[in-house]
């Protein structure tokens, strides 16, 4: 009976925290919406085609906010734009299913970082499925996010991409090959050093939430050791958004790792690794004659 009792009052506690955590985020979810195409990220990315016939990419600028991704992103980015806004915001929608879990879908569907996201006509949603996807071990999945990081690179993203490679040893050598070829193409456009700058004077201001509203980039002498110790204990929600010189209002999404159903999955999959790693030999083994010989 003490048993059936604790269990109903965590449920019902879940409900109460579900409910709040609805409410709050709906209220911010309708002032996200109402910006349509008028958002000022899809609004840049549809001056990228005349920037790319003309040759300035990196020169176009709306509003607060300018072009800071990888040259590679912006003819696909301006693709994407000639396609339109509507479609785009569906595509943001289905992609949430790929997660395969009720309670998770639910959650980012409901939340105002998504839908923030969304009504910019950002990426950063299909950023977050690909993590979710590669922390429960899916390959495809997996280099997706670590291209995602290396053509749309924020420091949200360093953390999980740093705890990808560290748990995983065999996508260690693909994702060298996968960077240096991204560094090639770059050097190949000459527009490397004009990429460079504008991520290096990029600041996002007017959206920043928590500390970096108050302290800027001075936030980082404490992010980064911050985010250090909480990627070694897993926290790779918390990590990404330590290491932030600002936080957006899409970036809550990296919250969503933090949950109980992120946090099973990945430490289920990191075990597993761990097996399947402590079953090979090492550097110092070798196999004979159906055995296995330690030299001295």
């Amino acid at each position: 009976m003490v048993g059936g009792a604790g269990s109903s009052r965590r449920a019902g506690l879940r409900t109460v925290l579900a409910a709040i955590y609805i409410a709050v985020n709906a209220v911010l979810v309708y002032f996200s919406i109402e910006l349509g195409p008028d958002a000022p990220d899809w609004q840049l990315w549809s001056a990228l085609p005349a920037a790319l016939a003309s040759g300035s990419v990196y020169d176009i600028e709306h509003g607060s906010i300018w072009f800071a991704w990888s040259p590679i992103m912006a003819p696909i980015m301006a693709a994407i734009a000639l396609v339109g806004y509507w479609p785009w915001v569906a595509a943001h929608a289905v992609s949430v299913l790929a997660l395969r879990d009720w309670r998770l879908i639910v959650l980012t569907l409901t939340s105002w970082a998504f839908w923030f996201d969304t009504a910019q006509g950002n990426t950063l949603t299909f950023c977050f499925v690909a993590g979710v996807l590669a922390l429960r071990g899916h390959r495809s999945a997996t280099f997706g996010y670590l291209a995602m990081t290396l053509l749309m690179p924020r420091p949200l993203m360093l953390p999980l991409a740093a705890w990808l490679l560290w748990q995983r040893r065999e996508i260690r050598l693909p994702f060298v090959g996968l960077f240096v070829g991204h560094a090639v193409i770059v050097a190949a456009s000459g527009d490397g050093q004009a990429w460079a700058e504008s991520m290096l004077t990029y600041g996002g201001q007017p959206w920043t939430l928590g500390p970096t509203a108050l302290l800027g980039a001075w936030w980082l002498v404490a992010g980064v050791p911050l985010a250090g110790l909480l990627t070694l204990r897993g926290h790779l929600g918390w990590a990404g958004l330590a290491v932030s010189p600002y936080v957006l209002p899409q970036y809550l999404l990296w919250l969503l790792f933090e949950m109980p159903q992120s946090r099973t999955a990945r430490a289920a999959f990191t075990q597993s690794t761990h097996e399947r790693s402590a079953q090979m030999p090492n550097d110092f083994e070798v196999t004979h004659a159906g055995g296995r010989h330690t030299p001295p």
